[in-house]
């Protein structure tokens, strides 16, 4: 598991560039993305981001599997999925994603 974590010295922006990376690559548009959020638990740092987009189905499922077979841990903490009447196949969905690094970075 430990040769899963993000190789980086800058985390937040890690994460906040793969997931801006797979919005692209899926032609999603984010509605709004919040700042990396820190929370500390034993000896690892969980930063998590929340993520506010709208797409059909296809979009959003092939999204959130390209997001969970990242090769650095990623994955998909919370999900909420809303229907949308306009425009006609629509659906916002609101995904709370996260990665995990030690507290004192990745050797």
């Amino acid at each position: 598991l430990y040769t899963k974590l993000p190789r980086t010295q800058d985390p937040q922006g890690w994460i906040l560039n793969e997931v801006r990376k797979t919005l692209r690559e899926e032609s999603i548009v984010p509605l709004s993305i919040s700042p990396p959020n820190d929370t500390v638990k034993g000896e690892y740092r969980f930063i998590t981001i929340e993520v506010r987009c709208q797409g059909n189905y296809p979009q959003i499922a092939s999204w959130i599997s390209r997001l969970e077979r990242n090769p650095a841990l990623l994955f998909v903490r919370d999900l909420t999925l809303r229907k949308d009447s306009e425009p006609i196949g629509s659906n916002t969905v609101d995904v709370a994603i996260t990665t995990v690094v030690p507290l004192g970075g990745v050797e």
